[in-house]
């Protein structure tokens, strides 16, 4: 009968409103600490509504699972949106990143259709 009233009075259900204020004090903690920067776009983590956190490594099918779950030094916040972009996604480091790039480069290029583009553009 407990939850039932406090629910009514919250409009909302019990749990769900501590879980918010779980997050709204975490928020707040973060911001006075300095570490509200997306760890996946370096943006300030403007509003708590936006906060996420996750695993920087996915622990999940990892070697030791348990371990990388339970890892501080894993954790980061994000928002919500950069988080769920990267869900799962295997992180590859900047100069990976350039080298897949420009082998796709390499092997979509076509001398007739660069100068096709060429004569269309004037670049």
């Amino acid at each position: 009968m407990g939850n039932k009233k406090k629910s009514e009075q919250l409009g909302m259900p019990y749990g769900t409103a501590c879980n918010r204020l779980r997050k709204k004090i975490l928020f707040r903690v973060i911001q006075e600490l300095g570490i509200d920067t997306c760890f996946q776009c370096s943006h300030i983590i403007e509003r708590s509504e936006d906060m996420s956190m996750e695993h920087m490594t996915p622990w999940l099918d990892s070697e030791d699972p348990k371990a990388l779950f339970w890892d501080l030094d894993n954790i980061a916040f994000s928002h919500i949106t950069c988080n769920i972009g990267a869900a799962r996604k295997v992180r590859t480091s900047p100069e990976k990143k350039r080298a897949n790039n420009a082998k796709r480069m390499r092997d979509g290029y076509s001398p007739e259709e660069r100068r096709e583009k060429y004569l269309r553009t004037g670049h």
